[in-house]
């Protein structure tokens, strides 16, 4: 007898499968493909997420893939949350902790520390010219973890970044402009108390403040980085980026939220579901995974073109460029694997 998996973990997977290639091209590796797979499976069936559309879950679900960043809560890398649209529909927002962009910095060889400073610790900074030395004991033994204890007394956070070259950069946010940017949030209205993830988190979410204001001030020239805070400000700021735009283009504009998932692609895949069987499982092992048809979207040539490039291993942004700029030879370069190698050897060179 088959299992009749529940509706909304049918219509996730039914969404999710014409998309294993592209994950796969994404990840770079089958296993790995498979393990974001599941993640996000996971991920798309928690109860917070129950009134998000599934579409707007993998849409969001997808462009953590193009960053390479998984959405597992346990490793704090990437979030998904639920928004309440103007239209009145509760989509899925992707935001990005702050051990997704520690992620991102280790990939360019830049290396990030970050520390919350409170009020029972001892702690100095100073500047002597070109000279700059920090002085910093957490007193662990005094420090306590309720929320209302950590909001009082956290003061400041320090972030130390290594450049490539060994060079350190310095910042200390103090907590007046934490909660500068903790106030410009839609969810955050009042002064004297956060509420939701910043009342249940706030150390991480003063981190994750530090952090991003400490990257844009570097001279990374990462264009994946620079994205990646842009799809996190976008979020922050109380919208929803547009993740299809994003996923195929690398642009960060933001969406004209509506509340219908795209049910063309699900087709062939629906009527499986209506005659009982159980869709193909694309994180499943085994030969009988193997044996099942698995219904595929017709790729966007350039989305497919970027996809393959970043499969050999060449920068988001480099592959993105390259495309833009040979919109007529694309179809051509996708029937030609040996010219995609030589010209992914090149721009890994550049």
């Amino acid at each position: 007898m088959t299992k009749q998996l529940p509706a909304k973990e049918k219509e996730l997977r039914s969404l999710l499968v014409p998309r294993v290639k592209m994950i796969e091209s994404l990840m770079g590796d089958p296993n790995r493909a498979k393990k974001f797979s599941a993640t996000l499976l996971a991920a798309g069936l928690n109860p917070n997420l129950a009134r998000c559309t599934p579409q707007s879950i993998i849409e969001a679900g997808i462009a953590a893939a193009v960053l390479q960043l998984l959405p597992d809560p346990n490793l704090g890398q990437a979030y998904l949350v639920p928004y309440k649209t103007k239209t009145g529909a509760t989509v899925c927002q992707l935001q990005i902790g702050y051990r997704g962009f520690i992620t991102m910095l280790e990939r360019i060889g830049w290396h990030l520390k970050a520390y919350a400073v409170y009020s029972v610790d001892d702690f100095s900074f100073e500047v002597d010219g070109w000279d700059e030395r920090l002085h910093f004991k957490p007193n662990f033994d005094e420090r306590q973890t309720d929320p209302a204890w950590t909001f009082a007394n956290l003061v400041k956070v320090v972030t130390v970044v290594k450049s490539r070259d060994g060079e350190l950069f310095y910042q200390v946010m103090p907590k007046q402009e934490i909660e500068k940017i903790r106030l410009k949030s839609q969810t955050q209205k009042d002064p004297r108390k956060p509420s939701g993830i910043w009342w249940e988190w706030y150390e991480q979410m003063a981190i994750k403040s530090a952090i991003k204001r400490h990257i844009k001030r570097l001279p990374l020239g990462d264009q994946d980085v620079t994205v990646a805070l842009g799809v996190d400000d976008v979020a922050e700021k109380g919208a929803v980026p547009d993740y299809e735009r994003f996923n195929k283009e690398g642009v960060v504009i933001e969406a004209d939220v509506s509340p219908e998932p795209k049910q063309a692609e699900q087709r062939d895949i629906d009527a499986l579901l209506i005659q009982g069987q159980t869709a193909p499982d694309p994180w499943s092992e085994g030969e009988a995974s193997n044996e099942r048809e698995e219904p595929e979207e017709t790729p966007d040539p350039s989305a497919q073109l970027v996809a393959e490039l970043i499969r050999r291993r060449v920068k988001r942004s480099a592959a993105l460029k390259y495309v833009k700029a040979n919109e007529n030879s694309m179809e051509a370069l996708l029937e030609d694997p040996g010219a995609l190698d030589a010209i992914a050897e090149e721009l890994r060179a550049g």
